[in-house]
């Protein structure tokens, strides 16, 4: 997982560092957003301004994203048709949403819902270190069963506010920092691989997962 797939051989340098879980970051930001300039976005995405040129080339050169230029009369990075059918997709499996629990006492969290994949889940240590590589302080994982929402190694109930309409198996991660940035970064970082296999795949062919970077 890492850059657009150049096969020529580049100037030596710095490598531009990101993951695809920034790829999909950048397109939830500007589904929310609807569109956002680079330097705001490499403040979120928590990379340098070339590494976050480098995303959004990929993503322009995948067809999936526009950005400005002297004929578009437009500012900021948007989604092209494309882009947004693939969003679509995205969002009836993961989405963003700002939720409220009572045992978590700092204040700025992100919630991330992944639909149906509660099965892929063990005890929410892999998650949460996710969360943490990616800039979290921490992060816990809950699983919703029987009406509840539930640590997965106790199966202790957690009140969640916030939430609206869950299903049996969906996986809710909630990340944290002092910061709200490295909260958002953690909490797509940790449920990037949790997302169904096919939509993965899809995500990963559209964006073009054969990169001369990959990790």
């Amino acid at each position: 997982m890492g850059q657009m797939g150049y096969r020529r051989r580049k100037k030596r340098g710095a490598k531009p560092k990101y993951k695809n879980y920034h790829l999909l970051l950048t397109l939830l930001l500007i589904d929310r957003y609807r569109s956002i300039g680079r330097y705001v976005l490499s403040e979120y995405l928590m990379l340098s301004e070339a590494s976050t040129r480098s995303v959004l080339e990929r993503l322009n050169e995948a067809g999936i994203t526009h950005s400005p230029g002297q004929s578009s009369g437009r500012r900021g990075n948007w989604l092209s048709t494309q882009g947004m059918e693939l969003i679509l997709k995205l969002k009836q499996h993961i989405e963003l949403v700002n939720v409220e629990i009572e045992e978590i006492f700092r204040n700025e969290m992100q919630g991330i819902l992944v639909r149906g994949s509660a099965k892929r889940i063990r005890d929410g240590i892999k998650q949460r270190d996710d969360a943490i590589r990616a800039g979290a302080a921490g992060a816990i994982t809950l699983i919703y069963q029987d009406d509840q929402w539930i640590f997965p190694n106790t199966q202790d109930p957690v009140q969640i506010r916030g939430i609206e309409k869950p299903r049996q198996d969906d996986v809710l991660i909630v990340a944290f920092n002092d910061d709200k940035t490295p909260s958002l970064v953690g909490a797509v970082s940790a449920a990037y691989f949790l997302i169904h296999r096919p939509i993965l795949v899809h995500f990963e062919g559209k964006v073009q997962q054969e990169a001369k970077y990959s990790e």
